[in-house]
């Protein structure tokens, strides 16, 4: 039986180098480079990767809140009208007599009012979608604009609130802090419409 005769094999010299460990210095002069091509890249990646700047979004109500002395309240068992004058804030339901009531309650309402922003706004929808057929509050802004504003549910992550400014049909979602304002106040009207027992303490 003839032997195959012995393949040589290539050596590849700059295979071999290529495989060597780098020598110290050239490590150290990467690493340089490195640290000084860092802050170039990270800035270049960044402003590539911040949101765009935010747009101002139109307010709901294009009205300073100090403007406003008269506000109609229909929700629930509420139903009346906050009115402001020289000496504060009264509430006077429907076929009552008008009674004094914290001027902060109708005042943060109406502040929260002048600060909110249209977030998103739909054009001819399903009021039922939006609990706006049967809303669970109205507002009228007299001395104004005499905007008749409702309030419908909330959104599904409960961080804004439905609602539309008639006639008009459209609906727009507005911050939920409007909400929290709007118990508020609620609550202040009931406050005012409890009868006082003799002694001056509601029954």
């Amino acid at each position: 039986m003839r032997a195959e005769p012995a393949t040589a094999t290539a050596v590849d010299p700059a295979g071999d180098r290529a495989r060597e460990p780098l020598p110290w210095r050239r490590l150290a002069a990467l690493a340089a480079a490195a640290a000084l091509l860092a802050p170039a890249t990270w800035s270049a990646v960044s402003a590539r990767l911040a949101p765009p700047p935010a747009t101002p979004s139109s307010p709901l109500v294009a009205l300073p809140a100090g403007g406003i002395d008269a506000l109609e309240v229909r929700g629930g068992d509420v139903a009346g009208v906050f009115r402001r004058s020289a000496d504060g804030w009264t509430f006077a339901p429907d076929g009552g007599a008008a009674k004094p009531v914290d001027a902060d309650v109708p005042d943060g309402f109406l502040r929260t009012l002048a600060g909110l922003g249209r977030l998103t706004q739909f054009v001819d929808p399903d009021l039922a979608a939006f609990g706006l057929e049967r809303p669970r509050g109205t507002f009228v802004l007299g001395g104004g604009p005499g905007m008749t504003i409702d309030i419908g549910n909330r959104n599904p992550t409960l961080t804004a609130v439905y609602v539309r400014s008639e006639p008009a049909p459209d609906v727009v979602l507005v911050g939920s802090v409007l909400l929290w304002e709007w118990d508020k106040l609620v609550a202040a009207a009931r406050r005012s419409a409890e009868p006082v027992g003799e002694e001056g303490g509601s029954r």
